[in-house]
């Protein structure tokens, strides 16, 4: 009777025993799942903070190229600016311009009324000449 209550005994302990070791088991197991959890979301935090810092790059690299070319721009149109002839030469040249269109005009002008006087002059000559051959 004794054997068998320290047998007794002694299965209950092995019970508890395997118990308790079946209990440090599964928070093993939950502590190693926690673990695997907590590193995927560190390495998927990671990965969107990697791809946020990528895109602010990109987005920096857009700006600059966007104001090198706007400076680029400006430059140049200050360069045509310093090479365009300046506003009081194009209106020199444009009042030269339309001086000698005046000119022109008023030479056409008088070629034609010396030309309408010559003819005036010929046409009275001939009238003349017309008279003194009647008479």
């Amino acid at each position: 009777e004794r054997a068998a209550a320290e047998e007794t005994l002694l299965a209950r302990e092995a019970e508890k025993l395997a118990a308790e070791e079946e209990r440090r088991e599964e928070q093993r197991a939950a502590a190693a799942a926690r673990n695997a959890a907590k590193a995927e979301a560190e390495r998927r935090e990671k990965e969107a903070a990697d791809k946020r810092a990528e895109e602010e790059k990109a987005r920096r690299r857009t700006q600059a190229a966007e104001a090198s070319a706007a400076k680029k721009a400006a430059k140049e149109k200050n360069s045509k600016a310093k090479k365009a002839t300046p506003a009081f030469k194009l209106e020199e040249e444009r009042r030269a311009k339309a001086a000698a269109e005046l000119r022109d005009q008023e030479e056409k002008a008088a070629r034609l009324a010396a030309d309408q006087e010559a003819a005036r002059r010929a046409e009275r000559e001939a009238a003349e000449r017309a008279d003194a051959a009647e008479r």
